[in-house]
């Protein structure tokens, strides 16, 4: 993830050297400090991306309009002694040695860094983890003597399976709540334990031998009173049931209106 977000910077600032170079649209900035973004962004970043575009003119294959034109070797030269990640630097540099002037007609290519807010815990507006690459990953491409086409694979033993997209994910783990999860992080990724409640409705709920609840929920998982206290409820289909984890691994469901009855997934 980290070196595709530095891609991206790279890609984005190089449009700064663009405009720079070849200017934008229209009227021309007369300094380089009235170009858009020249004292927010981060121009160090640009050198890398600069340097690459010389390396690419300087090819002994490149042939016009990609070849090293007049003029710029001695700055693809002096580009290459900046101090790494020295923005006053670059800044100095790029101002320096380059003046905005009105583009020709063409097409350019423009790029841009989208910018995510994130946060550390599930909440409102954050409901979808990010999670990492998984280690068993496969991308086939057509021609695979295993698959017709391309697509995302993992393998299983000497098999290759469909990975499981986000739905699927979610959906095991709802369909797992309640369940030890040792061992299923490399299925599910290590946010599993993140589900923190499931909202449903009842099916049906049996006494048991000793007096205790079983219930028989809507999204076909059965929990069993762990706890000995009295609960009253409506046991009719289509009530309204939460179960939400509790301390010590335990679980409290309520069944509507009901008081929490401690259960554990069976």
């Amino acid at each position: 993830m980290a070196a595709g977000r530095h891609r991206d910077r790279l890609r984005r600032v190089a449009a700064v050297v663009a405009a720079l170079m070849l200017g934008a649209a229209g009227p021309a900035p007369r300094t380089p400090a009235a170009l858009p973004g020249w004292t927010n962004d981060s121009l160090a970043d640009a050198v890398p991306a600069f340097l690459r575009g010389c390396e690419a003119l300087s090819r002994p294959d490149a042939t016009p309009p990609h070849r090293m034109p007049d003029g710029l070797g001695p700055l693809c030269a002096e580009a290459a002694t900046l101090p790494r990640g020295d923005n006053a630097a670059a800044r100095r540099f790029f101002a320096s040695r380059f003046a905005p002037g009105p583009s020709a007609e063409g097409l350019m290519t423009g790029y841009f860094e989208p910018l995510l807010r994130g946060a550390r815990t599930a909440g409102p507006g954050f409901p979808a983890p990010l999670r990492p690459r998984p280690a068993d990953l496969l991308e086939l491409m057509p021609g695979a003597p295993t698959v017709p086409e391309r697509g995302i694979r993992r393998r299983v033993g000497d098999r290759l399976e469909p990975l499981p997209d986000r739905a699927g994910i979610e959906a095991s783990r709802r369909s797992l709540f309640g369940f030890p999860t040792t061992g299923l992080g490399r299925l599910l990724g290590p946010s599993i334990s993140e589900l923190e409640a499931v909202e449903t409705e009842l099916q049906r709920a049996n006494r048991t031998a000793d007096g205790k609840w079983s219930f028989f929920l809507g999204d076909g998982s059965q929990w069993l009173q762990i706890d000995s206290g009295r609960v009253e409820f409506d046991n009719r289909a289509g009530e309204a049931v939460r179960v939400r984890r509790a301390a010590l691994g335990s679980y409290l469901l309520t069944v509507g209106g009901s008081r929490a009855v401690r259960v554990r997934r069976w």
